[in-house]
């Protein structure tokens, strides 16, 4: 039960994203992060900033560390992994306090636009931003869906682009398919996410 003073009770939008998942099970390690990050008294928006903090400074990005099958309790242990390594920790940890928290996959802008518009920072200062990206959301009572990147320890902004969310990582892989070809055959993909502005009134863009 989370404490009163957070608000309602989890509306039907959030049941699906509060129990355990195939990835993110319950009784694991991270329920010492989320004692230690949900304290009785404290706002939400306080705790969210704090769990995405403690995430990137407690736990280091290698690409090499784990792989789409390492389990939760293994970057727990090891404090490695990536994207979607961290933000099952997140979800997790979420989750241990009650809160509702959806796995998001996605992608981050690959440029910057002309003069830095949107206040964005340099691509170069963003990690993921080179291929597809994961961070999670959380569902504030009395506010909504709130995402948070701990990869990059901040509050997701218009850098990020969604394509899917889901209870964990086996819901919305960002990647799955067969290719079929001639013996020998390779594939390759590139992804490249930029920003169009939308047109105003009078037909031209911004």
């Amino acid at each position: 039960m989370h404490p009163e003073h957070w608000g309602s009770l989890i509306p039907d939008s959030g049941l699906d994203f509060v129990h355990p998942s195939p990835r993110i099970p319950a009784e694991t390690a991270a329920q010492e992060i989320s004692a230690e990050v949900f304290r009785p008294g404290r706002a939400i928006g306080e705790c969210l900033a704090d769990l995405t903090a403690l995430i990137h400074t407690d736990f280091t990005y290698d690409s090499r560390a784990t792989t789409v099958t390492s389990t939760l309790e293994e970057v727990l242990s090891a404090r490695h992994g990536v994207c979607q390594d961290f933000s099952h920790v997140g979800v997790a940890a979420v989750r241990a306090a009650g809160l509702a928290a959806r796995y998001v996959s996605g992608y981050l802008r690959t440029a910057p636009s002309a003069g830095g518009a949107l206040g964005t920072a340099p691509v170069g200062e963003m990690v993921g931003s080179a291929a597809s990206h994961a961070w999670l959301s959380v569902l504030v009572p009395g506010t909504g869906w709130v995402d948070i990147d701990p990869t990059n320890r901040t509050f997701v902004d218009q850098r990020f682009v969604t394509t899917a969310w889901g209870r964990d990582y086996a819901d919305v892989p960002p990647l799955k398919g067969i290719v079929v070809g001639p013996p020998g055959a390779s594939s390759t993909l590139s992804v490249s996410v930029g920003v169009v502005p939308e047109p105003l009134g009078n037909g031209s863009p911004e």
